[in-house]
C-alpha cells in the first residue's frame, strides 16, 4: 500500500511538472 501511494504521488508530481511546463509554453 505504501508503495502505491508513492508511486501515485510521484506521478501527480510528474503529472503537475508537465502541467506547468505546457503552461509556460503558451
Amino acid at each position: 500500500m505504501l508503495v502505491a501511494a508513492l508511486i501515485a504521488f510521484c506521478g501527480g508530481v510528474m503529472w503537475l511538472k508537465i502541467n506547468a511546463a505546457e503552461g509556460l509554453r503558451e
